[in-house]
């Protein structure tokens, strides 16, 4: 259940948004508010880009309201839920000792976690040097970054690309953690 749910007083806003879930450039969300905050919101949605496109929002209520929606979803979590899998069943077969990580309840994504030393950055060019690519944890971090994290997004790719993708990766894995080598500078050195 949402937080929103269990919300009496009108303190809890949630937010959804149909871009990842319909379409890239679908670029329309929903808001769930109540109380004065909510008019408040639509006032400052106003004034800062006055107004969604009405086109984009005259094709998704149909589906929403048609039931396509719901089907799309049950499709979609399946389609995750079986490419995550293989994702974690790849790392449990060919992930080097002194590597974990997550196994995400939803999302498009799975967090590993390199020895403390490690920066996920090297890793990041050696595996793109491979044709793999990562997405080193320090740019999705606000404050102090763990240079040890990156994310795997299992999302994008089928399952055929991914059980090429991540045994490669954890090849990668494997040699840069038994030869750490200073690698070319990222481009996001400076964050």
């Amino acid at each position: 259940r949402a937080i929103k749910a269990m919300d009496r007083y009108g303190h809890v806003i949630l937010a959804k948004s149909f871009s990842k879930i319909l379409s890239p450039g679908c670029r329309v969300s929903a808001l769930v508010s109540s109380g004065t905050i909510l008019s408040r919101l639509i006032a400052a949605k106003t004034i800062a880009d006055l107004g969604s496109p009405m086109l984009n929002q005259k094709a998704i209520l149909p589906v929403l309201r048609s039931g396509l929606f719901q089907r799309h979803l049950k499709r979609m979590r399946a389609a995750l839920k079986a490419r995550r899998d293989l994702v974690v069943g790849l790392l449990q077969r060919h992930a080097p000792k002194g590597v974990s990580w997550t196994v995400p309840e939803g999302g498009f994504n799975i967090w590993v976690t390199l020895p403390g030393w490690a920066k996920a950055t090297d890793l990041y060019t050696m595996a793109l040097r491979e044709g793999v690519a990562i997405l080193p944890g320090i740019t999705c971090y606000a404050n102090e970054p763990e240079h040890h994290r990156f994310r795997i997004s299992y999302s994008f790719l089928d399952e055929h690309a991914l059980g090429e993708a991540v045994p490669l990766l954890c090849g990668v894995m494997r040699q840069y953690l038994a030869h750490p080598m200073p690698q070319e500078t990222p481009p996001w050195s400076s964050i």
